[in-house]
């Protein structure tokens, strides 16, 4: 890592020739950011055709006589939406541009340290992008002056992308731990970057790992959470954080492979079997995740009933485990495996195994506090539903399928176990709903895992080849 500031500089000096030698004629795909400007620019080409037309109806009701005053009030009231609506559109796409841009920096780096680097002042250089397209506007060489201003500022001592704005909190972090548990830089406590920070963590990490690699499974490339106010620990938009990590962080820190087995196997029995409202166990250093798309929206509407909240107040979180470190999720049912190995006769573990062979949902744990800003999606209950949730499954927004969860999840299963035929409008809402509720993640995967809580046989081709059962199956 020490080198980082001097790669950083020379990746943004690259960038600038290799971008001004080949102009446009090389547009990469930029993955669920280009699809989202591509869906932005649509809108507002829409919205300025309705306007233009609502704009005529307005000129030809002034030019010709006898219009009743109602009508051409009418008018020029939808004309003035019709405006409103171009300019919210037009600040959607620079939003939009914005983040395609960034997406496209942020692609021309193949080493992972620098691309972390970019990862963590993300929205300074976006910041830098946005305000550099409000002054130039109309001009080809734009993307030149983006990155040599993110040159500037990564070279220059002070500068917003300097390396120092990196380390400064690290090091601060590495300064206070142990003897100041609640520093304020607790979240740098996660797992990835106390590897970088501490080296007796690193050392003990690689000999961990070392001894399980050979049969830790690995995690999908998406694990889902849900998450409101009742909910147990901390969990919000750029991290979770388990109940021991915020009253007892001395301990949140000690991993639950090096416990021994007894211990181990008591606290991983105790947050399997915790109560879904109220106050946790402040020892549970625990957070559940699941590879099911499908259980965990079901939980969402469940838990919209029986707190009752809201579905505004009840979010899902998406990590995507391609981008931690190995060792980051861990299978529950790999631990209750290992612990039933080397512990005899406990009852809640041999009880939660026989629970498992009717209610596997592909549950996933992490430990203590888990840093997930750039690297995961947080999305509402309610924004999910506007965007075509209940008609693409109007199922579970039943009334008594609001009053379920694990079983209805299973009655769900059940009910959806036969192939069926994918129409036209279940793929459009499916990918409406991954591109407007999970534009940093591959909307096209989502999309498949919405579509496939039924199992399918592919519509376009006479073999009928079965899309895999995502949502009735919890993979890995």
């Amino acid at each position: 890592m020490a080198d980082i500031s001097e790669d950083a500089i020379q990746l943004m000096g690259e960038m600038t020739l290799t971008c001004l030698a080949r102009g446009d004629e090389k547009i990469a795909d930029a993955g669920p950011d280009r699809v989202a400007l591509n869906g932005e620019t649509q809108k507002f080409i829409h919205v300025a055709m309705e306007t233009v037309a609502q704009a005529n109806q307005v000129r030809t009701l002034s030019q010709r006589g006898g219009t009743l005053l109602s009508q051409h009030v009418g008018a020029l009231s939808s004309l003035n939406k019709r405006s409103t609506e171009v300019m919210e559109a037009g600040q959607a796409i620079r939003t939009a541009t914005t983040k395609y841009i960034y997406a496209r920096l942020l692609m021309e780096s193949r080493d992972h340290d620098v691309h972390k680097l970019l990862s963590h002042f993300e929205p300074k250089i976006r910041a830098i992008i946005g305000d550099t397209l409000g002054v130039i506007g109309d001009n080809p060489n734009v993307l030149s002056t983006i990155l040599e201003e993110c040159y500037e500022q990564a070279s220059g001592q002070g500068g917003e992308l300097h390396i120092d704005g990196y380390f400064a909190p690290l090091y601060e972090a590495a300064f206070a731990w142990p003897y100041d548990p609640g520093f304020k830089a607790e979240q740098y406590y996660d797992h990835e970057n106390r590897l970088q920070v501490d080296e007796d963590y690193a050392v003990a990490e690689d000999m961990r790992q070392q001894r399980s690699e050979r049969d830790l499974p690995e995690s999908p490339r998406y694990l889902f959470r849900t998450f409101d106010s009742a909910s147990s620990g901390k969990s919000d938009e750029d991290m979770v954080a388990s109940s021991a990590s915020i009253y007892m962080p001395g301990t949140s820190r000690d991993d639950l492979l090096s416990l021994e087995p007894k211990e181990a196997c008591k606290k991983l029995c105790a947050h399997l079997n915790k109560t879904c409202f109220g106050d946790a166990d402040h020892a549970d250093n625990l957070i559940s995740w699941s590879s099911s798309l499908l259980f965990v929206l079901q939980y969402a509407i469940w838990r919209c009933n029986k707190h009752p909240c809201s579905p505004a107040e009840v979010s899902i979180c998406v990590v995507d485990t391609t981008k931690f470190p190995y060792g980051q999720f861990a299978r529950d049912m790999w631990l209750l495996k290992k612990y039933n190995n080397t512990t005899k006769e406990n009852a809640d573990l041999q009880n939660l195994l026989h629970l498992r062979v009717d209610y596997d949902n592909g549950e996933y744990l992490s430990q203590g506090t888990l840093t997930h800003q750039n690297r995961s999606c947080v999305v509402t209950l309610e924004k999910l539903i506007r965007s075509g949730l209940h008609d693409l499954h109007p199922e579970p927004a039943h009334t008594n399928g609001r009053e379920g969860w694990t079983n209805r999840v299973r009655d769900l299963r059940s009910m959806w176990a036969e192939f069926r035929l994918t129409t036209q409008q279940e793929i459009r809402v499916a990918s409406q709903i991954a591109t407007k509720c999970f534009h940093a993640l591959s909307t096209s995967e989502i999309a498949i895992s919405l579509l496939t809580f039924k199992t399918r046989d592919h519509p376009n081709t006479s073999m009928k080849s079965k899309l895999p059962r995502l949502g009735l199956r919890p993979q890995g």
